[in-house]
């Protein structure tokens, strides 16, 4: 086999440019990563947060009666015994299979943070419809 060749060609091959860390240009590119990272955040956040409201009103839509009134009270027992509770089975499913000595599975993390963030929700007062009100 001939060995690579080293001459004119091999050094006019381009080579990836480098700025020096505190250099205009550096930081322009540092300015323009954080941005965009910000941006894709934001964009994620709101998704979530339409995804988690969508959620409530289409499960308060479903847990109607057919009269479509429900008393303050019969709201509050819906949220906290149905809504909130609606991944238990998941988890203890999760915790069934999960192995004496291992660590939480990603579902279940998942879960576990969806059901706090739940429970925080209606703890500070959530946002509904009026179901008093026929």
């Amino acid at each position: 086999m001939a060995p690579p060749k080293t001459g004119k060609k091999a050094a006019t091959q381009k080579k990836e440019k480098l700025f020096h860390p505190q250099s205009r240009k550096a930081e322009q590119l540092i300015r323009v990563q954080h941005r965009k990272t910000k941006l894709a955040d934001q964009a994620k956040a709101r998704l979530d947060k339409q995804k988690i409201q969508a959620d409530i009103f289409s499960f308060f839509y479903h847990a109607l009666p057919a009269e479509g009134v429900l008393s303050l009270e019969s709201l509050h027992t819906i949220v906290r015994d149905v809504w909130i509770k609606r991944f238990d089975e998941d988890l203890e499913e999760e915790r069934k299979s999960r192995r004496k000595g291992r660590p939480k599975s990603t579902r279940e993390q998942k879960l576990e943070e969806l059901q706090s963030q739940e429970a925080e929700l209606y703890r500070t007062g959530m946002e509904v419809l009026d179901l008093t009100d026929p």
